[in-house]
């Protein structure tokens, strides 16, 4: 794909050479919208687990009258600065009747499901936004990794209420969205989809792309002010948590602790190297596996081991924007061909691989 046939003629010289010109294709290159509708997927499939979490208790965490009610919360905010107890206006979203808390789940629920799928984007995304910053502004409920879900609707908020604004195919889709966004449209994407038409879309994966990056960076700076981590001793107490372990579990593992602590060495060096490094990983293709591969090791063991579920995947959406762009299209439509012919020699009639060939 060329990089420079929707430069215009007319730039000066040092716009179309050199730092600028990278500068300008890594922020304001057109892509594919493609990419920006996957990392939607992915961060809709985040925030409806998230929701689901909520299911049996968002009356007791989340009510104005549940375990934090509304008197805490105004105490909470007359905390001085260095309280550190973390208060947003969201708490105001939230309402005082326990009905219209319950209906606002259930809506909030429905919203993020239709978000993920991609339907009525222009309006679906920012009240996902909304949903996650009203959701998570009970103090005693903070978690770091929430950061992630905030950083990632808020930025698909933006793009989707601009995308395809003005290149719209009428009333609907100015109201409702980008006709490309939802998910069935993918298979049945034509070659007029992969075209690489949307600077917007390049932009907003860029964003997302760089902010993961400064939360990963200032992660592991932090980390590195804590003598655990130097010591190599920090994932042990992702496996054996304080208030999980008792004696008779350590005793058990007895007759392995040496190699238990040089593994966990082992692995907490080697997640200050992959952090440090994250912000260059994306440069090259080498540095984009180890990105992604990180990722997913990452994500397991955030899951499975360190009983964090949102910062795992918030890092690996992140990585997945920081990707080439031009790749969404190419494999979506790859994979869409080969299924195409796949129902072509079963007699299936299909369109998709003359389109998708040029043909």
């Amino acid at each position: 794909m060329n990089l420079t046939s929707n430069v215009p003629s007319n730039l000066p010289a040092y716009a179309t050479n050199g730092i600028f010109a990278g500068w300008n294709r890594f922020w304001f290159r057109p892509v594919s919208p493609l990419g920006l509708h996957v990392i939607r997927l992915l961060t809709g499939l985040l925030v409806v687990g998230w929701l689901l979490g909520y299911a049996t208790t968002y009356h007791e965490l989340l009510g104005t009258d549940g375990w934090f009610d509304s008197e805490a919360y105004q105490a909470a905010t007359r905390l001085p600065e260095d309280a550190n107890v973390p208060t947003n206006w969201g708490h105001s979203l939230i309402p005082s009747s326990p009905m219209l808390l319950g209906i606002m789940y259930l809506g909030s629920l429905v919203v993020a499901i239709l978000f993920t799928l991609g339907i009525a984007t222009r309006l679906t995304a920012p009240l996902v936004w909304l949903v996650v910053v009203a959701f998570t502004s009970n103090p005693i409920l903070y978690y770091g990794g929430d950061a992630f879900l905030i950083v990632l609707t808020l930025y698909l908020a933006v793009g989707y209420i601009f995308l395809d604004l003005v290149n719209n195919d009428g009333a609907a889709s100015l109201i409702l969205g980008s006709g490309s966004a939802p998910v069935w449209r993918w298979k049945s994407a034509s070659a007029d989809l992969a075209a690489p038409t949307s600077v917007l879309t390049n932009l907003i994966l860029k964003l997302i792309q760089v902010h993961v990056a400064v939360i990963v960076f200032m992660s592991v700076l932090h980390k590195l002010q804590d003598p655990e981590w130097w010591a190599g001793d920090a994932l042990w107490y992702h496996v054996y948590q304080p208030f999980a372990t008792d004696v008779k579990s350590l005793l058990g593992q007895q007759g392995r602790m040496n190699g238990t602590l040089l593994f966990l060495s082992i692995a907490t060096y080697a997640t200050l190297i992959w952090q440090l490094t994250y912000p260059i990983q994306p440069i090259t293709r080498q540095g984009r596996w180890i990105m992604l591969t990180g990722s997913l090791i990452g994500w397991a063991w955030c899951a499975l081991i360190a009983g964090q579920p949102i910062y795992g995947p918030g890092i690996l959406i992140g990585s997945l924007a920081a990707l080439p762009a031009d790749h969404w299209p190419t494999w979506i439509l790859r994979n869409a061909t080969m299924s195409s012919m796949t129902s072509n020699r079963d007699g299936a009639p299909s369109g998709l691989a003359s389109s998708a060939t040029g043909s």
